[in-house]
Parts: C-alpha cells; structure tokens; sequence
C-alpha cells in the first residue's frame, strides 16, 4: 500500500506549526514583560530607583519587539492581562495600604 501526501499538506502542516508556536511564545513574552513591570513598580516603591528602571527597561524591550513586527494590539492584549492579574494576586499589594 503506496499512500502519497500532497505538497500542499506539508505546507499546511508547517503554517498551522508555527503558528502554534507563535502563540505560545507571545503570551510567554507577554507574561515576563508583565512581570517585570510589576516588579519594577514593586522596586519604585522601595525606592530602589536604578533597579526599577532596569526592570522596567527590561520589559519596554520585550514590548517593543512586538510594536516593531506589527504585533503590538495583540500582545499589549494579553500582556495587560498577565499585568493586571498579577497585581491582584499580589499580597504585596495588600500589605502596602
């Protein structure tokens, strides 16, 4: 039994694959700048003030790696959602007020 798979199903495979990776690897780039963020946020308040910037340095550089490929609506998306969750479950937060 000789089965034969057209060219066009590999191709399909390959775009379906990498979008699969795509995805992941945005929302776990979008995840690490979220919680840089918040950690930057974290050291302003203790006024550690030249690791605050580093941190959050560190998170502009992941966000704008996503503005520069046109992708920026789509990661700032789940990239606020990782922030924002974050700083809720914080029980920093709570003890600060």
């Amino acid at each position: 039994m000789n089965i034969r798979i057209s060219p066009l199903t590999y191709v399909l495979f390959v775009c379906v694959f990498c979008i699969c990776i795509s995805c992941s690897s945005m929302k776990k780039d979008a995840r690490k700048a979220a919680k840089l963020t918040n950690e930057s946020i974290r050291q302003t308040h203790e006024l550690k003030l030249k690791e605050a910037e580093k941190t959050f340095s560190k998170a502009q550089e992941i966000i704008q790696k996503y503005d520069k490929k046109g992708k920026s609506e789509e990661f700032l998306r789940e990239y606020r959602r990782y922030r924002d969750n974050e700083r809720r479950l914080s029980p920093e937060r709570d003890r600060e007020y």
